[in-house]
């Protein structure tokens, strides 16, 4: 850990220059940069940004726990009611996602040569890149549809990238993350620069495949071919525990998770537990509200506040409510990319879809489960595994796969998957608008038809590319926050 902790330190200090830049002309790469910067540093970096911006719970950044209504505002309800302008919330994925993980990845790419003369390290090093590239591309076109993608961080003479449909890119993608699953056994990796795997091919592979099959389940519905291939050919070789689990083991300190800094550092007090979130899991008596929330100060009960009021009820009444877990609010706690759970119940869902993966869809929906409660109990530190609570929760007749939502298998496996992504607010959303349960509340005053589909463009992309965004927002049938993706189509 000490170890990580100097590497962090000196890579901060080595790459701060080649992040200073506010919009997208400045993402482009700069030919007065230095000639020459050491690829693990930039490697070591996106993963800390990408990850960084998936966990941050913080006010104008990352709104996916309130997207998907894990958590409900308690003084200032702007977000909570979708009126996103004044925060400017796309810029920070935007930005992020440009700007601080693809273009270090790509300098990263480009600076391999001067760093490592074996072609087989290379590819190896290439590949890792290429994965979090598919990783961040994909989060990307799921938040917003079209975006710039083979013009973007082209250089400086493409100073307003054009926009890609949405569908092309994860075309795309999919090939990519094809090509780096056959490249990453080829020679070493980052080694300890990479701060996910420790520079594993064989788990960065799984890893792969886990994103393959994320791809492809959100094709399912528009393009079930493709998607079933995708799928089938990757479960062999994927997460198989809790142990494969892509995560970031924040060292704390002065590298600390987003969520202990922005809540607990800052002494802020925004969220408390959404009444949304706590109605579907109480009725289940779902061992995971232990690690999910605490009890209500004043009752002792597990108790949420409604999602999406026109007015704060202001810091006086939280003791009413579930606050966030305290071992989520650690400065250690660690940042998922993706899990076991997710991927085994996106292979419940396949084989539920009558797919080839190894598996009925019980045997993977009580997979999922599993591994989502004993992941969870290692947050916490008490001697319980998990495995005894797993094993009661799924003989609840509400729980079983046979009878769980009236005996409806697909209802069944999205409102597990719901629960189980907890503190994954981003994907948690995504997955709520291709499987449309379960049902979200809309704001005070609102309707269902109100609840945001995708993000809106950038307020920087008015400013500096509008006219590829007015094309982009045109062929997506507009820039809207109720405008779906190419995949959502229920």
């Amino acid at each position: 850990m000490k170890n990580l902790i100097i590497k962090i330190s000196s890579l901060l200090f080595s790459v701060l220059f080649l992040v200073s830049c506010s919009d997208f002309e400045d993402m482009n790469i700069d030919p007065k940069k230095p000639a020459n910067v050491d690829p693990s540093y930039l490697f070591t970096y996106a993963e800390i940004e990408l990850s960084d911006y998936l966990n941050s719970p913080g006010v104008g950044t990352n709104v996916g726990r309130l997207l998907s209504q894990q958590l409900s505002q308690v003084t200032y309800v702007t977000e909570s009611r979708y009126l996103f302008d004044d925060r400017q919330l796309s810029d920070a994925l935007w930005n992020n996602s440009y700007r601080d993980v693809l273009n270090n990845l790509k300098l990263a790419k480009e600076q391999l040569p001067n760093f490592d003369t074996n072609e087989d390290n290379i590819a190896t090093k290439n590949a890792m890149i290429t994965v979090l590239e598919v990783y961040t591309y994909q989060l990307m076109v799921d938040a917003f549809g079209n975006i710039p993608y083979g013009e973007a961080l082209a250089g400086a003479d493409i100073k307003s990238p054009a926009y890609d449909d949405a569908a092309t890119i994860y075309s795309d993608l999919v090939a990519r993350v094809n090509e780096a699953i056959e490249d990453l056994p080829r020679g070493t990796g980052f080694g300890s620069s990479d701060i996910i795997y420790d520079g594993s091919s064989a788990d960065w592979i799984k890893f792969a495949n886990a994103l393959k099959i994320r791809l492809g389940m959100r094709l399912a519905d528009v393009d079930a071919s493709q998607a079933q291939s995708l799928v089938e050919s990757a479960a062999e070789n994927t997460f198989a525990s809790n142990a494969d689990n892509a995560v970031l083991n924040y060292p704390g300190g002065s590298y600390a998770n987003p969520i202990y800094v922005n809540l607990v550092v800052s002494g802020r007090n925004d969220y408390v537990i959404s009444e949304t979130f706590v109605d579907i899991v109480n009725p289940l008596n779902d061992p995971r509200r232990a690690y999910f929330m605490e009890p209500a100060e004043e009752t002792g009960d597990y108790a949420g506040l409604r999602y999406g009021l026109e007015t704060g009820v202001g810091l006086g009444d939280v003791p009413n409510y579930s606050t966030i877990g305290s071992n989520i609010l650690a400065e250690t706690f660690r940042g998922v990319f993706m899990d076991y759970s997710e991927v085994a119940s996106y292979l419940a869902e396949a084989a539920q879809r009558g797919w080839n993966v190894g598996g009925t869809a019980q045997e993977w929906y009580e997979e999922s489960v599993t591994a989502s409660i004993t992941d969870w109990a290692s947050t916490v530190d008490d001697g319980n595994d998990g495995v005894a609570d797993a094993v009661a929760y799924l003989a609840q007749p509400e729980v079983a796969f046979a009878t769980a939502e009236g005996g409806d298998a697909m209802n069944a496996i999205a409102k597990q998957r719901y629960i189980s992504l907890f503190n994954r607010g981003m994907t948690a959303w995504y997955e709520w608008r291709r499987m449309d349960y379960p049902s979200l509340v809309p704001p005070v005053g609102m309707d269902a038809s109100d609840i945001p589909t995708r993000l809106q463009y950038p307020v920087d992309e008015r400013n500096v590319n509008n006219a590829n965004r007015q094309d982009a927002a045109s062929a997506i049938g507009g820039d809207e926050l109720t405008t779906k993706v190419f995949w959502d189509v229920n």
